[in-house]
């Protein structure tokens, strides 16, 4: 017995049919793979856009993205001038004369190879501040090339540091 004929129906005959095709153990059939033709995909589109709910109302697309952000700043984004400037010739040059410099070995542990950062003794965030987060500002600051204030450490020992990954 088929179920496709009862869509005409009352909807307390439809209930009776279901409930007698439940206590004989027969399942109702569902949509589950089933493939919709185009005509009635634009249909459920069409139908959605009427009552509202086929996109976001503004109200809510800004409570999405606040969300989001809230996420982002929890997890600790890093600002796009620390990127810029990690990214850079000069900033490569400067972590490659440290590391040869502490024979690639963390000054903390004496840990030789492995998952090594170029730490700077002094925050390089308060270096950003003092160039006012300019870029170019920040290029032609000697104290933060200054090899002296850096030092080789081991991911273990860097993330040990009261510093690491904090912005100011």
């Amino acid at each position: 017995m088929g179920i496709g004929w009862i869509n005409g129906m009352p909807a307390e005959i439809k209930l009776k049919i279901s409930a007698t095709l439940k206590a004989k153990g027969i399942k109702p059939p569902s949509n589950k793979g089933k493939h919709f033709t185009k005509e009635h995909v634009y249909k459920i589109i069409e139908a959605k856009r009427k009552n509202g709910s086929l996109y976001h109302t503004a109200e809510r697309t800004e409570k999405i993205q606040q969300s989001r952000k809230r996420f982002y700043d929890k997890v600790g984004r890093k600002s796009k001038l620390v990127d810029r400037i990690k990214n850079t010739k000069k900033y490569r040059a400067w972590r490659k004369v440290i590391f040869e410099r502490d024979n690639y070995t963390c000054v903390l542990c004496n840990k030789r190879g492995g998952k090594l950062h170029c730490d700077h003794i002094i925050q390089k965030a308060i270096y950003l501040k003092a160039c006012q987060y300019d870029y170019n500002r920040c290029m032609n600051y000697a104290s933060l090339w200054d090899i002296k204030n850096g030092r080789t450490l081991c991911y273990k020992c860097h993330k040990a540091t009261s510093t690491y990954g904090k912005l100011l």
